[in-house]
């Protein structure tokens, strides 16, 4: 029994001997200075490993974002928010939205990159001098409403049911530019209807108690207006008449904060290859676009989101640079000093119609051209980038 005793006294001094001595081993900074400890490549690695594999900025960023609310638009901007994108790559973000595409631009002094429809995005090359520098979506969804129990909606072909109507839409815009194709389809003017201006989810609620003959809507109110039970007479799809949304930039933001711009330029067509990556990914960002709509007061449900979602044609990475620097003739024949980018032909699809219109001159057209207001350049480096990181593109 002593013999016992003094081998379990024995055992513990030893072990209590080993702790001592062993302990300083829990506080490496202590005993070993930290300049003396070498990661190794891979651990290097993994401490900047980020998502996509785009590098971190150093120091801490400030990105301003524009977007129109409860729009597709801004689909990548809004997911790679929540899904911290921006925040690995040490990006802080700063969204301000707003209701339709050409205030946005007259408010161009508070943001750095915006996402609009092409109307806007024409307000803000020629009003402006803001460069679009890539296609962030291809829309199809604007949208004709009138009620069940309108003389339109039992014969939406006879333009005599359209003289002397009121329509209720933001002007200025796509809905406009739609809008004006279904009464050219039908051999009418504008002159020949009324128009109340307001943004998209004013329409619907005017309309909704009783305002106006028509309205035209897109975004998440368009299937908000067909669970209501009001016809959909026709659409941009159906006119032929999809129009190219792009990305903006502001001169200051691609002058002073070049690699902040390049670096977002790649990571919001990253996140849209993200999310179309597969069905998780796509709830994932229905949830995130159903969030943003419900902070920015409009009606959306998770069916409406995922709707919403399934509507949204932005290009992908590979097709994004295509677009931006593949050369194209201009289709009218009027511009011959240089070939057009396949990007500047998408959106003189939508500038030509507006200039027959006498929206914008002749001389617009040309101005955007010559000042080459479709941006290629922040495309080119992001390529370099992105090769430079080994990130397949």
């Amino acid at each position: 029994m002593k013999k016992l005793l003094v081998c379990i006294l024995t055992l513990a001094l030893t072990l209590s001997l080993l702790t001592a001595c062993g302990g300083a081993q829990s506080k490496p900074s202590e005993s070993v200075p930290s300049e003396a400890v070498e990661p190794t490549s891979g651990e290097a690695e993994q401490t900047t490993k980020t998502t996509f594999g785009l590098e971190p900025f150093a120091e801490r960023q400030t990105l301003r974002i524009g977007a129109i609310a409860g729009s597709q638009t801004a689909m990548p901007f809004i997911v790679a928010m929540g899904e911290g994108f921006f925040d690995e790559l040490n990006i802080e973000v700063e969204m301000s939205t707003f209701t339709a595409g050409p205030a946005m631009m007259e408010a161009n002094a508070d943001w750095d990159i915006a996402a609009a429809g092409v109307a806007g995005n024409l307000v803000g090359a020629i009003g402006y001098d803001l460069p679009a520098v890539g296609v962030c979506d291809r829309e199809t969804n604007q949208v004709l409403f009138v009620r069940k129990d309108s003389k339109i909606a039992k014969d939406p072909t006879n333009p005599e049911l359209y003289k002397g109507t009121t329509w209720l839409l933001p002007l200025g815009t796509t809905a406009h530019y739609t809008l004006i194709k279904q009464l050219e389809s039908l051999g009418l003017s504008m002159d020949e209807i009324k128009t109340v201006n307001m943004d998209v989810s004013s329409a619907y609620t005017a309309f909704n108690g009783g305002e106006g003959d028509g309205m035209v809507l897109f975004n998440t109110n368009v299937f908000i207006a067909e669970d209501a039970g009001y016809v959909r007479i026709a659409d941009s799809g159906s006119l032929n008449a999809t129009n190219s949304a792009f990305l903006t930039m502001t001169p200051d933001a691609i002058e002073n904060e070049r690699d902040l711009m390049i670096t977002t330029w790649a990571l919001f067509y990253l996140t849209a290859d993200w999310i179309n990556e597969s069905e998780e990914h796509k709830s994932i960002a229905s949830n995130y676009y159903l969030e943003h709509c419900e902070e920015e007061g409009i009606a959306c449900t998770e069916l409406t989101a995922m709707r919403t979602l399934n509507i949204w044609k932005c290009p992908s990475l590979s097709d994004s640079i295509a677009t931006m620097t593949n050369e194209v003739d201009d289709d009218k024949g009027l511009f011959t000093e240089r070939k057009l980018l396949q990007a500047e032909s998408e959106m003189l699809k939508t500038m030509d119609f507006f200039v027959e219109q006498e929206k914008y001159k002749a001389e617009d057209r040309v101005y955007l051209l010559e000042n080459k207001l479709v941006d290629n350049s922040i495309t080119k480096d992001a390529v370099v980038m992105l090769d430079k990181l080994g990130i397949t593109h």
